[in-house]
């Protein structure tokens, strides 16, 4: 789902990409890292496996640099249109 979000935003060619997240992982928002814990009550809280827990993290930068890269191409065109 998140590199799905991520390749629908860059399909657009946007001038910039703003990432929203509160780290809420009940609503799947979640971009920090993960690690299994049991709380004192029992409650469980999973981590992304089989994944690496810095997933997100890794998932977050790799974007990101095509984002970047993508609105930079994209100001060095507006920059050639403009001479």
């Amino acid at each position: 789902y998140y590199e799905r979000m991520w390749r629908a935003a860059l399909d657009l060619s946007p001038d910039a990409v703003t990432i929203t997240s509160y780290n809420e992982w009940g609503e799947g928002t979640q971009i920090e890292p993960s690690r299994t814990h049991v709380a004192a009550d029992g409650t469980s809280y999973l981590d992304y496996t089989p994944q690496e827990p810095q997933l997100y993290l890794r998932l977050t930068k790799k974007w990101a640099r095509r984002a970047a890269s993508n609105c930079q191409d994209r100001r060095q065109d507006y920059t050639r249109e403009e001479l």
